[in-house]
């Protein structure tokens, strides 16, 4: 899929409590294939007019952002409409276009993340 923002915070005012649970997506297919992993990573601005940035984006090369920090990828498999696993691990294939749900659990107020994906229930 396309670069979506899970979670936004402002350092300066926002208190752990601002961080949910969990926040589900609906994001189509970029290609069609095989969904392998999610990949996280972030953006920091500076400024309010967030033009002063540090990234581990792929492709932003912002030094000090691909050398001090990585980034969090989740091997993905299939999950079901409850949302869990099967008794053997197997892969979401997907058309282009096609909706994916994908949901994000913000484990210790944002300390770690872990992610599930699926193909949407009842596309939009």
């Amino acid at each position: 899929t396309e670069r979506i923002c899970v979670l936004e915070l402002d350092l300066r005012k926002d208190t752990r409590d601002a961080i949910p649970l969990n926040r589900t997506f609906r994001v189509p297919a970029a290609q069609a294939g095989t969904v392998h992993a999610a990949l996280f990573d972030w953006d920091v601005w500076a400024d309010d007019s967030r033009s002063d940035i540090m990234s581990n984006a792929p492709g932003a090369r912002n030094f000090a952002g691909d050398v001090a920090w990585g980034w969090l990828l989740q091997v993905q498999e299939k999950a079901g409409a409850d949302w869990k696993y099967g008794p053997f691990p197997t892969r979401t294939k997907v058309e282009k276009g096609e909706p994916i749900d994908v949901a994000v659990e913000f484990i210790a107020r944002g300390i770690s993340m872990h992610v599930r994906s699926r193909r949407a229930l009842h596309p939009d």
